[in-house]
């Protein structure tokens, strides 16, 4: 069982909802988000469609749909005859079918507030047909390529006639949207095990990537948003880490059924204090990783391809006099 899951483990156990550990989760939905490659992710599900066209892709992702503000990390609406849900998940999770069941209904929900539907008319409305697919990029070594509402709770009632039903994908097609997301969560994981959560792994990461052509354009492109977004997360991991091992500590010192009697009754206020600590922690981590990030490749510029402090600083972005500080600094 890897540090990870048994973390997640030692949470549900207390009855911590966790707080978002989904690095890669997070730019799923930046890079998906992204209208062409929301229109690849289309083609590489429907193959067949060969009349769609990137602008009959609307984005519909939901944001707050429950109570304590979860989302999905992506949907979309393809002109008026489907509705696509599609969630990433690391950890193997079958509550997931639950979650896409509530996603379903509020995205429905919201296509007929947009089309101002009339559900009390004698005529059948119109309604786009839902899909919903799960990315699993953990490591279970098996897992059902559908998963059914009704048959994983309902145990698989048949005069229980409703449902949803997630198609699970592993890898995706080669070469595909999916496929390369895959991959690039794969050499992620390879390079915080070796370098641990830091801004190294994170660099690693996106020089390996654009190296072997996996998601190069969208890397070049959005290099400095990527490497926030993960910097950031790795700070809410370093702070969920804390909180679970205080709590798992608590336990053996004080006995794991007083602990967590403890612990419920205090639920309420280390879940506000755990998620404004992650908040400022991530609105820190921007602040600071942007300009500590701008400077680090500054260097490299200097340093590795000797370039003139004019193009250093239209490349990171910095001023041309903190350029040539940096320069003076190192010698160049």
């Amino acid at each position: 069982m890897s540090n990870e899951t048994q973390l997640q483990n030692d949470s549900e156990s207390l009855g911590r909802p966790t707080v978002n550990r989904e690095t890669k989760s997070d730019v799923f939905t930046d890079f998906f988000s992204i209208p062409k490659n929301m229109f690849q992710l289309y083609r590489d599900l429907h193959p067949e469609d060969t009349t769609a066209t990137i602008d009959d892709v609307k984005l519909v992702t939901l944001t707050n749909v429950l109570v304590d503000n979860m989302y999905n990390d992506l949907g979309f609406r393809v002109g008026d005859r489907l509705i696509i849900l599609v969630e990433h998940q690391s950890t193997w999770t079958e509550n997931i079918v639950v979650r896409i069941f509530l996603y379903v209904a509020q995205t429905i929900k919201d296509y007929i507030d947009e089309q101002k539907l009339n559900l009390y008319s004698g005529k059948r409305v119109k309604l786009p047909k839902p899909e919903a697919y799960v990315v699993y990029t953990g490591d279970k070594s098996s897992c059902p390529e559908v998963m059914s509402l009704n048959d994983l709770f309902w145990d698989g009632d048949e005069n229980y006639t409703v449902d949803v039903r997630v198609k699970v994908i592993r890898d995706g097609k080669k070469g595909g949207a999916i496929n390369q997301y895959v991959v690039f969560t794969q050499i992620h994981a390879e390079q915080v095990k070796i370098h641990g959560k830091t801004l190294k792994a994170i660099k690693e990461t996106i020089r390996i990537c654009k190296e072997r052509n996996v998601l190069k354009e969208y890397l070049e492109s959005r290099e400095s948003e990527v490497m926030t977004i993960m910097n950031s997360l790795f700070d809410q991991e370093v702070i969920f880490e804390r909180y679970v091992n205080e709590e798992r500590q608590n336990a053996r010192e004080e006995g794991r059924e007083e602990a967590r009697a403890e612990f419920r009754k205090r639920e309420a206020e280390l879940k506000e204090e755990a998620e404004k600590a992650a908040e400022k922690a991530a609105e820190k981590a921007a602040e600071r990783t942007s300009r500590e990030m701008a400077i680090e490749y500054a260097k490299d510029l200097l340093t590795d391809l000797g370039l003139s402090l004019d193009a250093v600083a239209k490349y990171s972005r910095l001023p041309l006099s903190d350029v040539e500080k940096l320069a003076k600094s190192l010698g160049k």
